[in-house]
């Protein structure tokens, strides 16, 4: 009889989780790692390359930009974990977009006004 009980505790654990990514690296999902490593690439690289020309080692960028990367993902992620613990999930994201929007890098197709909301008739309610 105890089996039956213990089938649905793991079976409702489970069902807890279906519908997102699990969490591979730090709390990070596989796309959020890819995504942070891509944005921290192209951050890394221009300036690599400017400091391995500046100390006369040129070939040195290619190790500064890995080591760039590896310690940028570790704290990264970190700071994602912080980011979003306690919250839905995406929530970094929407507010993400939400920002990018809002200074217009970004079309949100979400409604992001506050206000009093108004339907423009003009004809008498009966």
């Amino acid at each position: 009889m105890s089996t039956q009980q213990d089938f649905d505790d793991d079976a409702m654990l489970l069902a807890d989780r279906v519908n997102i990514e699990p969490p591979i690296f730090r709390g990070c999902s596989d796309s959020e790692l890819v995504q942070l490593a891509a944005v921290l690439t192209v951050v890394n690289l221009p300036l690599s390359i400017v400091i391995a020309v500046s100390i006369g080692k040129p070939l040195y960028f290619l190790g500064m930009v890995m080591l760039g990367d590896l310690f940028g993902i570790w704290f990264g992620a970190g700071w994602f974990q912080r980011q979003k613990r306690g919250r839905p999930d995406h929530f970094y994201i929407h507010r993400a977009r939400l920002w990018l929007s809002r200074r217009g890098i970004w079309r949100l197709r979400l409604i992001h006004r506050s206000g009093a909301w108004d339907i423009h008739s003009t004809r008498e309610r009966l």
